[in-house]
């Protein structure tokens, strides 16, 4: 399997691909490449131009806690529908 990842790895380099794989700590991750920073950059910050309303943020805080967790549990949490 690593063999495989480094050659997948030289073959993305090769290709000049926009993002690269990298081994980082033991295990493989996937990077945007440096020159295309600006275009990821402006990706990114676009999407937190979004406010989140006060029901959508409370249900992402139960899932974060009590993950994995149906939507009645959530609904339960929350108080609604009760």
């Amino acid at each position: 399997v690593a063999g495989a990842l480094r050659a997948l790895a030289g073959e993305y380099t090769a290709q000049g691909r926009g993002f690269e794989l990298r081994l980082v700590a033991g295990g493989w991750r996937f990077y945007s490449r440096a020159t295309y920073a600006a275009a990821v950059e402006s990706f990114v910050l676009d999407g937190l131009q979004a406010r989140l309303t006060q029901a959508a943020l409370e249900t992402l805080a139960v899932v974060a806690y009590r993950q994995p967790v149906s939507r009645a549990r959530v609904s339960a949490v929350r108080g609604v529908n009760c």
